[in-house]
């Protein structure tokens, strides 16, 4: 009986340190996933302003539901702010939606990227906020291939440290 209570007490503590290492890892997934989601949305919003001449309460909401996700939701959160009557200016909208969401997986780089973008929307000409939307695109791209590179890199290790202190653990309490 004894036995059989320290096999299933080390499957147990196996099992949680290989979820563990896999939790850790997906945050890295997230994290890359939402700042495609980020772009996606910053490109469609790009477009609707340079080609199709959108209000920005309108490209906002189109742009959030392209996205879909946490990221269309800061969008369409964004879009209503500045589209009721006496809304707030793009940079509060955003910067309110921003504190809203539940995007911990775009760490603070790509929120103050969004936040200084924002500054410059809706208060300058069409060209200068394209202009703006394509700097803002280039800078999240960037940080979505670190993110990538981290994903891969430390995905792996997340996964492995995960089930090698399960496994050291186990040893330990033999």
């Amino acid at each position: 009986m004894v036995v059989a209570m320290k096999v299933l007490g080390s499957a147990l503590i196996l099992v949680a340190g290989f979820l563990l290492g896999i939790s850790c890892s997906s945050r890295l997934a997230a994290r890359c996933r939402e700042l495609d989601s980020l772009d996606r949305a910053l490109l469609h919003l790009e477009i609707e302003i340079s080609y199709g001449l959108t209000p920005l309460p309108r490209a906002l909401l189109v742009s959030g539901e392209v996205a879909g996700g946490f990221v269309g939701r800061v969008f369409s959160k964004a879009s209503e702010l500045v589209g009721r009557r006496g809304g707030m200016v793009p940079s509060e909208a955003l910067q309110e939606a921003l504190a809203g969401a539940g995007l911990r997986a775009l760490g603070p780089e790509a929120r103050s990227v969004i936040l200084e973008m924002a500054a410059g929307l809706g208060t300058s000409g069409r060209s200068e906020q394209i202009a703006l939307i394509e700097a803002t695109r280039q800078r999240i791209r960037s940080l979505k291939e670190s993110a990538a590179d981290d994903a891969t890199r430390y995905g792996k290790l997340y996964r492995y440290l995960g089930i090698l202190g399960a496994v050291a653990l186990v040893l330990l309490l033999a």
